[in-house]
């Protein structure tokens, strides 16, 4: 357990042992029936702390949790930012503000089942809450959050609702939480409390986590999103209603023990700028090479990282395999001995296209001032497993000489 994630309590959905959960854990074994199973949600994942005792009469705020690492483009640099914060979802000033740090000290829940009390939705919109953090952070001075960057992205997002519990006492909000706390009830709050949401809805689902295909058991880490089957080696990612398949391909290894590290291979449509192959790139980009005939036909694809790592490795990686692609690749009977976890969602890769485009230019200020009017999004995509030897504190990819250290790794999880 790290200090920057959080403790969820909950029950086995098959035989209702208790289990014990990190926040951004979405695989599972039970302890008790050893059932496999796969957490997901449409929507972001809602939570709750509880109170010690059994109250009456309660209503649960909602409060945005927002996680992840800002990039953003600021002159001819790119800065990067770790932010992991609380906003009230209300557009309500009497209530604190931010939840502090009682979620870490302090198990929460799924808010979900027959909790007793009043729930309402989040008034204030993800995307109003982030807003207000960047400006936040702007009259700060953090780089990252200047108001001239032409280009931000959040990559590695987690957005999760964590509902506060306040007793009703008359015409005041006491905190169920931390005793002698009470705040005025404004005349807003009555209303939602008389639109209380009943149905919890938002409810997490269980996936099996038995392959599609075959019906062999899927195997993984706790924080895996993407899985491969030992049996048919297919790759697959879950959905609310079920898992997708990815496709998958890898680089031979040349040594038997050698550990399977996933990229994302991202074939990209852009507007505002010409990147359809890779001589595109390499003229754009003012890239340190004569462009050769052949790339001319070569399509563009960018190698960004599958698994959480710190900002400046993210970069540096994956600006080494869209410069210099592994080859060969192939396509049949993947079974990766050992692998390391894919723990970046595609859709969270994705959204740093653009800026790991502009990460890549050599000469960026005649790229930089026209971002703000090109768009890129991810056409095709693949799961690429590389094989790296491990060496001390470090994996090494031979080939490349290039090395992951594995406290970059290690941190990366953590966050």
């Amino acid at each position: 357990m790290t200090g920057a994630n959080w403790r969820i309590d909950h029950q086995c959905p098959q035989c209702g042992g208790p289990i014990t959960l990190e926040e951004t854990d979405r695989f599972f074994t039970c302890d008790y029936c050893r059932v496999r199973l796969h957490i997901t949600s449409e929507g972001p994942f809602r939570y709750r702390l509880s109170p010690k005792q059994d109250l009456s009469e309660l209503f649960h705020v909602p409060y945005w949790r927002f996680k992840g690492t800002a990039f953003a483009v600021a002159g001819t640099k790119i800065q990067h930012c770790l932010l992991d914060h609380t906003r009230i979802a209300l557009s309500l000033r009497t209530l604190p503000f931010s939840l502090g740090v009682r979620p870490q000290a302090l198990p929460l829940r799924f808010a979900a089942g027959d909790v007793s009390g009043g729930f309402t939705n989040p008034v204030l919109p993800l995307a109003d809450v982030i807003s207000g953090m960047e400006k936040q952070f702007e009259g700060l001075g953090v780089e990252a959050f200047s108001s001239d960057s032409p280009v931000k992205a959040y990559v590695g997002e987690t957005a999760s609702i964590i509902y506060a519990p306040f007793q009703i006492k008359g015409q005041t909000l006491q905190d169920a939480i931390t005793p002698g706390r009470s705040y005025p009830m404004p005349p807003s709050l009555e209303e939602l409390i008389l639109s209380r949401n009943g149905d919890k809805s938002w409810s997490p689902q269980f996936l099996p986590a038995l392959c599609p295909y075959c019906g062999w058991d899927l195997n993984g880490e706790r924080d895996s999103c993407v899985f491969i089957c030992n049996n048919c080696g297919r790759a697959w990612t879950p959905a609310p209603d079920g898992f997708k398949p990815v496709r998958l391909g890898a680089v031979p290894a040349l040594n038997a023990d050698a550990t399977y590290i996933p990229f994302w291979r991202i074939k990209p449509v852009a507007h505002g700028i010409q990147l359809e192959s890779y001589a595109d790139l390499v003229r754009t980009a003012n890239l340190p090479r004569v462009v050769q005939p052949q790339w001319e036909s070569s399509p563009l694809a960018f190698w960004m990282p599958a698994f959480k790592i710190t900002p400046q490795f993210f970069l540096r990686l994956g600006g080494l395999f869209t410069i210099s692609p592994p080859e060969p690749i192939v396509y049949d009977d993947v079974k990766p001995r050992t692998l390391y976890p894919v723990t970046l969602p595609l859709v969270e890769a994705a959204k740093g296209l653009k800026l790991f485009f502009a990460s890549l230019t050599v000469t960026k200020r005649h790229v930089v001032e026209r971002l703000p009017h090109i768009t890129i999004a991810p056409a095709e995509s693949e799961l690429i497993l590389i094989p790296f030897v491990c060496r001390g504190n470090e994996f090494i990819y031979r080939e490349h000489h290039v090395a992951i250290q594995k406290a970059a790794l290690s941190h990366g999880r953590n966050f």
